[in-house]
């Protein structure tokens, strides 16, 4: 579509300075940048910079460039074909619960006619689908580089604490001395302390304690902090359990530890792709 344009834009300029007319032009779109492809030639205009893909987000010309050059591509492979963009367009009404109207909405929402927006789709599932094809299935990290990483990159869960907290509140007509006795028998007998506040408990990092806590990594299970005042009232906390600091199994961490690893080499492939494909076309900017 954007080819029909450019090439009848051209024709009407050429018409109208063949003819001696004179016309009062008004810019509605410029041509940007095209893409001279082993497949396929592509046209990027100024309104593909300004308006927002169908994510929202905007693109560079870059990043532009490149998907075409990525969507080229995939014409040598037959992956392109409006049998797809049928596919792909019922999953997001399925997976969203959108009915056709709505979808045309979205399109219109971002400045796409219903052909236009069915483009975008297309060029974003052919992208995916080649980046798929010729980078991520080439990312095979062995057991036995994950294992070693494991070994020189060991990673060990913290220290943490099941802790409740008390608060005693001071009240009138009880002495402060007297109340301080009171929680200090109610505790040694297990007791309930009437007008106290008791948290729901909860685990907290050793490495998150406050300084003015710290004194919660020395306590024992089941044992209850000195009293700490202040000038609302008596604070106390009493250790429920506790979790030390171990290793991290193997399994548990393979994903993160794989994904990491395939980082780098997804780069480098992906890197090598774009030149390559830069290599085989030749692009002007205008």
């Amino acid at each position: 579509m954007k080819k029909v344009y450019f090439l009848s834009l051209l024709l009407c300029l050429a018409l109208l300075s063949i003819k001696g007319l004179s016309a009062e032009l008004f810019l509605i779109d410029q041509i940007e940048t095209v893409i001279f492809g082993p497949e396929d030639t592509s046209i990027i205009t100024r309104s593909d910079l300004t308006r927002p893909a169908l994510d929202g987000q905007f693109r560079t010309k870059e990043q532009l460039v490149l998907d075409h050059l990525i969507y080229q591509d995939a014409m040598r492979y037959n992956i392109v074909d409006e049998a797809m963009v049928d596919r792909y367009m019922a999953m997001i009404q399925r997976e969203n619960n959108l009915t056709l109207d709505q979808i045309k909405a979205m399109f219109r929402e971002y400045g796409y006619t219903y052909e236009e927006g069915r483009q975008q789709l297309s060029i974003l599932n052919t992208v995916n689908s080649m980046v798929d094809f010729k980078i991520r299935s080439k990312l095979i990290v062995s057991e036995k580089e994950v294992r070693a990483y494991y070994d020189a990159n060991p990673v060990y869960s913290p220290e943490s604490y099941r802790i409740m907290r008390i608060f005693v509140p001071f009240t009138e007509g009880v002495s402060r001395e007297a109340l301080r006795e009171e929680v200090k028998n109610k505790l040694k007998l297990g007791e309930t302390i009437a007008g106290a506040n008791y948290s729901e408990p909860f685990w907290r990092d050793k490495a998150d304690l406050p300084a003015e806590k710290s004194f919660i990594s020395t306590l024992k299970v089941n044992q209850f902090s000195p009293l700490q005042e202040d000038a609302a009232g008596i604070e106390i906390f009493k250790l429920l359990d506790k979790r030390e600091s171990k290793l991290i199994p193997f399994e548990v961490r393979y994903k993160e530890m794989a994904d990491k690893l395939r980082k780098p080499l997804y780069e480098t492939l992906f890197d090598e792709y774009k030149a390559s494909l830069y290599d085989n076309s030749v692009i002007v900017d205008f």
